[in-house]
């Protein structure tokens, strides 16, 4: 574990489908059939002193360590490098910089989660949406 700052990664290759004992089968008791699907996001906390902590949640783990890499370099001043594979060890790096310039009052954290969603046995497979 990383001193003051949590960075755990879900990769999506467990084998569990889901939060409910029922994940993937059918719902009982309803005229239209729903089955449970799992769609992984991934949540990236920061903040500092200067004002409320920023909350923002990403469809996949590289989208989430960009926008820490983005928000760092924000908030200190730096220019953004346009990357094309951003690499998880060196956002933690730069972050875990900035938050050491005030331990006290920095944080970050990239957290995992498992969104069960009920779908119509009719529908089609979900696919994240992209903005």
């Amino acid at each position: 574990m990383r001193t003051g700052a949590v960075a755990m990664e879900f990769n999506g290759a467990s084998g569990s489908r889901g939060c409910s004992p029922n994940a993937g089968r059918a719902v009982s008791g309803r005229s239209d059939p729903l089955s449970y699907d799992v769609v992984s996001v991934y949540t990236l906390l920061l903040g500092d002193e200067d004002g409320p902590a920023t909350v923002s949640v990403h469809a996949t783990a590289e989208e989430a360590w960009r926008a820490l890499d983005r928000e760092v370099r924000a908030r200190c001043g730096l220019r953004p490098r346009p990357r094309r594979v951003i690499e998880p060890d060196a956002a933690t790096r730069l972050a875990n910089a900035w938050r050491a310039g005030d331990a006290e009052t920095r944080f970050w954290q990239i957290c995992p989660h498992r969104l069960p969603l009920m779908v119509p046995a009719i529908g089609r497979p979900v696919v994240p949406a992209r903005h």
